[in-house]
């Protein structure tokens, strides 16, 4: 079953604190060929492809991303292309005491 990742769940980095990875469910990378630009970077053509991201995570049933990077791809020598990648995992809080 599909869940809602709280965007404060994709993080850069390896973990987040007062939480444990409970499952490591895989790789999930947002990029859409049809997304493609010249010259500087299209905030619309970013936020497509990270929720592009989101959205296979949270299909693997997923509630957290980590481990996310961004690089842009460089396409027929001026066109570059915004792709994200990071790491979908579960998480759960952890118990105090």
């Amino acid at each position: 079953m599909a869940t809602q990742i709280d965007p404060n769940f994709v993080v850069t980095s390896d973990n987040l604190e007062g939480y444990r990875i409970v499952k490591y469910l895989g790789m999930v990378w947002g990029f859409d060929s049809g997304i493609s630009f010249r010259g500087k970077t299209k905030p619309d053509a970013i936020l497509k492809n990270q929720l592009i991201m989101i959205k296979k995570a949270e299909g693997m049933g997923a509630n957290a991303i980590i481990s996310t990077r961004t690089i842009f791809r460089e396409f027929n020598g001026d066109t570059d292309e915004p792709v994200f990648f990071g790491t979908a995992v579960i998480i759960e809080p952890i118990q105090a005491g």
